[in-house]
């Protein structure tokens, strides 16, 4: 509601009122003497005066109250406050409050947890290439794991220099030995054969010879359990005995003692491995026979001894075969014939 529409209203009121109002008598020598109502006079002046202004109940009517007189009004409007209207923008941020206190004391330590499962540890190697970082690996879920170790290659040294010293005799039955001296790639060999036993009285050694090759080679046992001949370059001092093409030849029919040792390098593959002596290429002198397991990690010295009844004219040479198809690395070989003589008839 507008103040026009206050001020009719006002208006209205004021009116009704001055026509409702009574003119009073007068006294006149002590009583009153009421005469007839004479005519309306003329309308004397009338103000009218704005009070307060209240705001209401929003939904209420709007009311309009004379707190004067009907001559001179004061009039007081109570007008009903609008409704709620939409929510304004977020206003912007305040400036940030004020830090807090400093912080307070560390709170007591609390209880120990139970102490978890013993972890289960497996271990691996694998090779890296030469001059990378060695690496340590872990796989698995609690508590099972797996360490990886890579380890890297070692670089590989010069070729050595291999001479070969003095050949000692050994005590009889004893074993054949290769002595390694020397350092920095360059070595020297020195071999002790056992000598053999003791022939009857006047009697010795009707013939001898010997075969070596203390250099590295590979012995091509590339198919299992197939014997492959192991090669013997370089002639001892031979007697009666001769010694060409890796075999010794023997010159006649009789009991001869042979000997022989071989160094074998780990393998690529775990297997079997044996070395002995054999006749003619093809025929192996069993009791000569050596069999030795080797690993990755580890080769083995091969020597065997024996005597045996040879005809004149006779080979005798190495052989070396795997139980495995990977070629072995052999070196330090020697394979040595002795002629026993017979008793002498006295």
């Amino acid at each position: 509601m507008n103040n026009n529409c206050n001020y009719q209203r006002a208006y209205e009121y004021v009116k009704s009122y001055n026509q409702n109002t009574f003119a009073q008598g007068c006294c006149c020598s002590g009583r009153s003497i009421v005469g007839p109502t004479g005519p309306t006079g003329p309308t004397g002046p009338a103000t009218i005066t704005i009070g307060t202004t209240t705001a209401g109940l929003p939904g209420s009517a709007p009311s309009v109250v004379n707190a004067g007189t009907g001559q001179n009004a004061i009039l007081n409007f109570v007008i009903p406050a609008g409704s709620t209207g939409p929510t304004g923008p977020t206003g912007p941020q305040g400036l940030p409050g004020t830090p807090g206190g400093p912080t307070g004391p560390t709170g007591p330590t609390g209880p120990t947890g139970p102490t978890g499962p013993a972890p289960n540890l497996t271990a691996q190697t694998t090779t890296l290439n030469p001059g990378e970082d060695a690496t340590v690996t872990i796989n698995g879920t609690e508590p099972n794991y797996t360490l990886t170790f890579g380890i890297p290659a070692g670089v590989t040294g010069p070729a050595p220099t291999i001479t070969v010293g003095a050949t000692e005799t050994g005590d009889p039955g004893g074993n054949a030995n290769v002595n390694i001296t020397g350092d920095n790639g360059s070595y020297e060999l020195t071999f002790t054969i056992p000598q053999g036993p003791t022939g009857p009285a006047g009697g010795g050694l009707a013939a001898y010879g010997g075969l070596y090759q203390t250099a590295t080679q590979s012995v091509e046992t590339t198919t299992a359990s197939t014997p492959v001949q192991i090669a013997l370059g370089s002639n001892m001092t031979n007697e009666g005995v001769t010694g060409a093409g890796n075999q010794l030849t023997v010159p006649e029919d009789g009991n001869y003692e042979i000997t022989y040792s071989v160094d074998v390098a780990a393998v690529t593959s775990p297997a079997t491995i044996q070395i002995y002596a054999r006749t003619d290429g093809a025929n192996q002198i069993v009791p000569s026979n050596t069999s030795k397991a080797l690993t990755q990690t580890a080769g083995g010295t091969f020597t065997g001894y024996t005597i045996t009844n040879l005809t004149a004219n006779q080979t005798v040479e190495l052989a070396a075969e795997s139980s495995g198809t990977d070629a072995i690395s052999v070196s330090n070989a020697f394979l040595t014939v002795k002629k026993l003589s017979p008793v002498t008839q006295v």
